[in-house]
């Protein structure tokens, strides 16, 4: 590197302002500009990399995979996950039902059979006739262990126990058959983790259980924070504006009545775009939506109050005849 010539020696000052000019071009400022734009540019072709290059998957995502049916002949069921609604404390699921084996005549039942299932609406109980096509069942199970003002990080607990048996004249001579359930899950916006239930109704070739528990996806949990963190910026920032006028006394910008009128529009279509639709009264409400709100309809009226208080004062001072006082120049400095 060429050092700098030594004072008094011509160009040496050409080569300092150079040097000085060359020094603000690469500031921390203009380095941290060059790496926001640069991340902000890359971030969705990165994400683009990312979504296509992971596993495509199915329409469906296999959570438990039933037991191998005895000799290869029994009842197998195909369960998948339909629908989950926690304000109802619900969720419906879509019965598949196959025959194989001994009970098995080209497909379709050799004898009539008895397929229940602890559906919450009462109808668990389901006939198929022997010779005909079985059509797929819905079936609505309950959600325990959770609450919804608790979105969005809310948890539940379902199960889902299937039972067959030969339709017999009476209950007692019933002979249960072997069943088994693949259990599948086909909704967005939550996560599952299943497994055989080990509880009142135990995995048995009779009788197949699952315990399902429910959560809300990572991605809908992220929005909802990011969410809740610009209603509280949003507000904040109408607040920071109120206190200046009001602490320091500077005169509200025009724009200021806008803003906080537009955050107080903005702010229901915000909460309103939160996955899973949540009912109002939940966590989100309580410590972002309402404060925010509440906070930035309180700027308003400080600001609006502000504008008026200064209104009346330069009234006054015009009915008054008097003129608010001219700020004085400076002091011209003194004589080299």
């Amino acid at each position: 590197m060429r050092p700098d010539p030594p004072a008094g020696v011509p160009g040496a000052g050409r080569v300092n302002r150079r040097s000085d000019r060359l020094h603000r071009r690469v500031s921390p400022v203009l380095i941290g500009a060059i790496t926001l734009i640069t991340l902000v540019a890359l971030g969705p072709l990165m994400a683009l990399v990312v979504v296509f290059a992971g596993d495509p998957g199915g329409p469906a995502d296999v959570l438990v995979l039933g037991p191998a049916l005895p000799d290869d002949s029994g009842v197998k069921v195909t369960a998948t996950i339909i629908g989950v609604s926690p304000s109802a404390g619900e969720t419906r699921v879509r019965l598949v039902v196959g025959v194989s084996g001994s009970f098995s005549a080209d497909g379709l039942p050799s004898e009539d059979l008895v397929l229940r299932v602890n559906d919450v609406r009462g109808a668990n109980r389901y006939d198929l006739p022997a010779g005909q096509a079985v059509d797929p069942i819905e079936a609505t199970l309950a959600l325990a262990d959770g609450q919804v003002i608790r979105y969005p990080f809310d948890r539940y607990v379902s199960s889902l126990v299937v039972v067959a048996a030969e339709a017999a004249t009476s209950p007692e001579n019933r002979l249960l058959v072997p069943v088994s359930v693949d259990l599948l899950a086909a909704v967005d916006s939550f996560r599952f983790t299943a497994g055989p239930s080990e509880g009142l109704f135990a995995q048995t070739p009779e009788a197949s259980a699952v315990d399902v528990e429910i959560s809300r996806a990572r991605e809908v949990v992220f929005y909802a924070v990011a969410m809740m963190l610009l209603m509280w910026a949003l507000a904040a920032a109408g607040l920071a504006m109120a206190w200046v006028v009001v602490i320091w006394g500077d005169e509200p910008p025009f724009w200021a009545y806008a803003y906080t009128v537009g955050v107080l529009f903005a702010l229901p279509p915000l909460r309103g775009s939160l996955p899973g639709q949540p009912p109002p009264g939940t966590l989100v409400d309580y410590v972002a939506f309402y404060w925010a709100v509440a906070v930035t309809a309180l700027t308003l009226l400080v600001l609006l109050g502000a504008w008026f208080f200064q209104a009346r004062r330069q009234r006054h001072l015009v009915t008054a005849g008097e003129e608010p006082a001219a700020a004085e120049p400076p002091a011209a400095p003194p004589p080299g």
